[in-house]
């Protein structure tokens, strides 16, 4: 987790507008199911991905309701006011970690 807010920072600055969302400020709304991850494209369809019991991509179920995809559009906006800027987050917990550590596998011995 900790590598991909690298990821993320770079794609902050390149000009995405990215915000961290505490996902414990949000127990609230996620009583009887979590927050779903989706994928939305435009007004015309959204996705929402489904994970097995590992917790790998499955696939996807798919909407076109325009209603829903409204709902939901707002509902996201919602939660992406109550995150924190990105630098703010990234500077406070991510900056200060050690390095994660590696599996320890090394590659070929490349001579």
């Amino acid at each position: 987790m900790q590598w991909e807010f690298f990821v993320l920072r770079v794609r902050v600055d390149l000009g995405d507008d990215i915000r961290v969302l505490d996902a414990r400020k949000i127990s609230d709304i996620e009583k009887e199911r979590p927050v779903p991850e989706v994928v939305i494209v435009g007004d015309v369809a959204m996705y929402e991905v489904v994970y097995d019991d590992d917790g790998n991509a499955a696939g996807a179920n798919r909407f076109t309701e325009p209603a829903l995809i409204r709902e939901t559009c707002l509902g996201f906006d919602t939660l992406y006011e109550r995150g924190e800027g990105f630098y703010d987050f990234f500077d406070r917990e991510i900056v200060p970690l050690d390095p994660p550590q590696g599996s320890g596998v090394q590659g070929p011995d490349v001579r």
